[in-house]
């Protein structure tokens, strides 16, 4: 009997040291992701990266709902820009996920699928209408950033365009193309009128652009300035049917007229 008493108070004292020694132990580092993975940002905020997987819709990943969208913006590796203004009142009951293309990370804006649907067209249906494939970054934008102004040069006149009147232009007819923004000659048209120019000239980042103002009515292109998410302007030449610009410049801040 006395041997009972003594070895239970010694092994009561050894489950208490553990369970104490679980407490105070330091909780596992998290996993790294597995597989391709992405970056996803909420305006301004730090962007956290995540998994691609499994189809998720975009709203799935973001804590604010996509009413509150001011716009969506894709970035992939290789340079290519997907931009979605408003895409709920844009393209309602369409969803956007993110999702696997051939291994790759990629965001689609896919259309609603009905039960009336006859099977054809359903299945056309469940193809994303938009899509950036090789997807690195997307970021939604509840916040528009202000516009700065802008300086059209004309002869020795400096004129400052507002960004709020930039706001009022109607915005630059798409087509096939993914041209966003602001027709260039409407932008130019804020300060003056683009009879009797002869030659454009963008400055930005990067080394200048040269136009000749026929380029300004040119039928095989579409020539926007835009702003970016930063809040930047951004120059852009299109093809009619382009996937992708044939010309860039970004942090665009003059543009001179002769």
């Amino acid at each position: 009997m006395t041997k009972t008493h003594t070895r239970a108070p010694v092994a009561w004292s050894a489950v208490l040291v553990a369970m104490c020694a679980a407490c105070t132990r330091e909780p596992p580092p998290p996993k790294p992701p597995v597989g391709p993975t992405i970056e996803i940002a909420l305006d301004d905020g730090l962007p956290r990266t995540i998994s691609v997987g499994a189809p998720a819709p975009l709203a799935s990943l973001i804590e604010v709902p996509p009413a509150t969208w001011v716009a969506v913006h894709g970035e992939s590796t290789d340079d290519r820009e997907l931009h979605l203004d408003a895409p709920a009142t844009a393209y309602p009951g369409s969803e956007l996920r993110i999702f696997l293309e051939q291994g790759r990370p990629a965001i689609g804006l896919f259309p609603p699928v009905t039960p009336d649907m006859p099977l054809a067209v359903a299945a056309l249906a469940r193809q994303p209408t938009v899509v950036l494939t090789a997807l690195a970054r997307v970021t939604v934008v509840t916040k528009r950033a202000v516009l700065p102004d802008l300086i059209v040069v004309d002869g020795a006149r400096e004129i400052t365009v507002a960004g709020d009147q930039l706001v009022t232009i109607a915005a630059a007819p798409r087509g096939e193309s993914r041209a966003q923004g602001w027709l260039l000659a409407d932008v130019i048209g804020v300060a003056r009128s683009t009879v009797g120019i002869t030659s454009i000239q963008i400055i930005g980042g990067g080394d200048p652009i040269a136009l000749p103002a026929s380029a300004l009515t040119d039928p095989t292109m579409i020539l926007v300035l835009k702003q970016n998410q930063r809040g930047e302007y951004v120059y852009r030449a299109w093809a009619p049917d382009g996937r992708r610009p044939t010309r860039e410049l970004r942090r665009v801040t003059k543009i001179v007229v002769d």
